[in-house]
């Protein structure tokens, strides 16, 4: 279950981005066919859905995997958002809250993911639930309507017209309605009908069920049935001279439903925004092709860039190829293994300490923003200056790359020429000095 929670928040948090971007397109695309906003819904929940995605060098999703599955067994556990600044802000925080305990070695993410895993799990089930009874409630309420025609009923217990069902799609109407208000909301309920709402809202309120814990989706879930609800009043009204549009806005008025409360089904034709609703339909303009033109191409980008994930880099690994290396090279791999086809994707560290005055011992880690475990570090073991720079030299990367580390081993007792700060003497500016002395000894 764990697993799949977090295959679940990863998917969640790279659909964001989408949502975010659709958040954006609705504003900048307000005189474009409503369709195209429902049609840009259908791309969240395609990269809700896909268990898979193809990478892309246009993709503008920072990240696929933020939180690694490894990470409840990481000495240092942290996030991969794909925003270095947002990794630097969160990362120490998670690494000096999440660390494994010395003593036991546990991580206490070990717990906690699987207690979220949980919450998760009973947040699912009880929206589940929620549905499920609405629509029996729902169900009950006309069970004893009277056949209309076709697929159409009328009951006494019904306030406002909907469409219920998802395989055999029926429309509910009251009793109580004029034949103006019947033509004009049965035309919007068959529109519903045609263009499948009565399986895309459904759908649409499961994804909210997967994804409960992130608020861009109950925001996106909201506005996915307000659009499909103006999708529809565009459909039935596009060919509508003025009159009939202000007659259709009268309907409107007349059975808009008074629903307090997010619903999986039905589709009642008042459900939601019917003071929005009202005023598109009366300022409905056939938009212009250019602006639907745009609105298709602006569709298809957002699809190349959201619904891809980013290319994962190469890793830059060190020179094992005994054909590419010096002799000396080669001895020191037989002698350090551990130092060689490093990823040095983001540089190396090099930890460099004093066991006496003039003896030097380096070792080499990949680089990492966070600090390195303790004993991590100890473990290396270490080199000589001058076995040092043949090892980094197997490396493709600039000076600049390579982060020298001063550090204090513990059984050691010298103390290092970077750890004795004399009267007046700045600390910052000895350990610099001390990490200039160092590159050279490893660089000239």
């Amino acid at each position: 279950m764990t697993h799949v929670f977090l295959q679940i928040l990863n998917r969640s948090i790279s659909a964001s981005y989408l949502i975010l971007a659709v958040l954006l397109l609705r504003l900048l695309f307000r005189r474009a066919p409503k369709w195209c906003t429902v049609a840009l819904w259908g791309t969240v929940a395609i990269r809700l859905i896909c268990p898979f995605s193809i990478p892309s060098v246009f993709s503008l999703i920072p990240s696929a995997e933020t939180v690694s599955p490894d990470i409840m067994m990481d000495q240092t556990p942290e996030i991969h958002t794909g925003i270095p600044i947002v990794n630097q802000v969160v990362n120490p925080m998670i690494g000096s809250s999440f660390a494994p305990d010395p003593a036991t070695s546990a991580n206490p993410l070990q717990v906690w993911i699987p207690t979220v895993a949980l919450l998760w799990t009973v947040g699912m089930a009880a929206l589940l639930a929620y549905a499920v009874i609405g629509y029996v409630r729902v169900k009950r309420t006309v069970a004893t309507a009277v056949l209309l025609h076709e697929n159409m009923y009328q009951s006494e217990n019904v306030t406002s017209p909907f469409v219920l069902g998802i395989f055999k799609p029926n429309i509910y109407l009251p009793f109580q309605m004029s034949e103006g208000d019947r033509e004009h909301v049965i035309a919007h309920e068959l529109a519903h009908i045609r263009r499948k709402d009565h399986l895309w809202k459904p759908l649409g309120f499961f994804l909210l069920t997967l994804h409960w814990f992130n608020p861009l989706l109950w925001i996106g879930y909201v506005l996915f049935c307000r659009d499909i609800e103006l999708a529809c009043d565009e459909k039935v009204i596009k060919d509508l001279d003025r009159n009939a549009r202000a007659d259709y806005s009268q309907a409107l008025l007349s059975c808009s439903a008074k629903r307090r409360r997010i619903a999986a089904c039905p589709l009642a034709f008042g459900e939601v925004d019917v003071k929005h609703r009202v005023k598109s339909v009366l300022h409905y303009k056939k938009p212009a092709f250019w602006i639907l033109l745009v609105a298709v191409v602006a569709g298809i980008v957002l699809s190349v860039c959201f619904l891809t994930d980013p290319v994962k880099p190469t890793p830059n690994l060190g020179e094992t190829d005994p054909d590419q290396l010096s002799d000396a090279a080669i001895a020191l791999m037989e002698q350090y293994p551990e130092f060689f086809g490093l990823d040095a994707s983001a540089g190396l560290d090099v930890f460099v300490s004093q066991m006496a005055p003039g003896h030097y011992s380096f070792g080499l880690l990949p680089h990492s923003e966070q600090e390195h475990d303790f004993r991590e570090v100890w473990a290396l073991g270490g080199t000589y200056a001058e076995e040092m720079r043949i090892i980094l030299s197997t490396y493709d990367l600039d000076e600049e790359d390579i982060y020298i580390i001063p550090w204090h081993n513990p059984v050691s007792s010298y103390l290092g020429e970077w750890q004795i700060i004399l009267e007046g003497e700045d600390p910052e500016e000895k350990r610099a000095a001390y990490i200039a002395r160092i590159q050279k000894m490893l660089f000239e």
